[in-house]
């Protein structure tokens, strides 16, 4: 069986009428290009759980993911912000990577661009020259 790309998505949801049914056109969309998605508006979580709490789990998920899809609007939302840092310090972090993290975004998706998921290559290293 083939691994699909887990793709996390991101974006506002306090104050945004309709958030889940734009997590879940995401969905359709990613697994239309044959990714997982994995949509935090999912999370069956009580009452009880405040905003601290839920984040704690979105930066797990986030971070075990291979790449973050950001719903129009993400640059407006605190914890979407959050989650592309989580997602952004973990795969420059995790050497299997080589720092080659997939943002996706909404709008370019909506433009009809196709994502190559194969991997990047390997970025050049950096020489340091000094003018003296």
């Amino acid at each position: 069986m083939e691994k699909k790309l887990k793709v996390y998505i991101a974006g506002p949801v306090r104050g945004v009428i309709g958030y889940r049914e734009k997590f879940e056109d995401a969905e359709w969309i990613l697994r239309g290009n044959g990714c997982e998605p994995v949509n935090p508006t999912k999370i069956p979580l009580g009452e009880s759980f405040d905003d601290e709490q839920f984040m704690v789990i979105c930066r797990e998920l986030v971070s075990m993911c291979d790449a973050i899809f950001l719903l129009d609007g993400w640059e407006n939302s605190i914890g979407a912000r959050e989650e592309l840092r989580v997602y952004l310090d973990n795969h420059r972090m995790c050497e299997y990577t080589a720092g080659n993290a997939i943002v996706m975004l909404q709008t370019e998706f909506k433009n009809g661009k196709e994502y190559d998921f194969s991997p990047l290559p390997e970025p050049e290293p950096v020489r340091e020259t000094y003018p003296f």
